[in-house]
């Protein structure tokens, strides 16, 4: 069993300690792109209200959910061009 970590980030302008059992470096980019995100939404002198949060969470889920679409249209993808290859194959060198 892992050992779980201290990591402090900063995240929408507030310290965050946080116990972990995953890497330092990649709780880091996640603070490092949840941040990002954040900027690409208010301009650093605004206030950041729940609803700019609520907001972030939407796009980031959004983001989440359009890159498993595309996971699943190329697992289709390779399932259907390695079927066709292995038929391919059985045509030409049969058993």
């Amino acid at each position: 069993m892992t050992q779980k970590k201290s990591v402090e980030v900063t995240v929408a302008r507030q310290r965050l300690l946080l116990k972990t059992d995953e890497d330092p470096a990649v709780v880091q980019r996640v603070a490092a792109l949840v941040n990002q995100r954040l900027a690409d939404l208010v301009p650093a002198s605004q206030p950041i209200s729940h609803q700019v949060l609520l907001l972030l969470a939407m796009n980031l889920a959004q983001d989440l959910l359009a890159q498993r679409d595309a996971e699943s249209k190329l697992k289709t993808a390779v399932r259907t061009r390695s079927q066709a290859i292995l038929m391919q194959l059985e045509r030409e060198f049969p058993v």
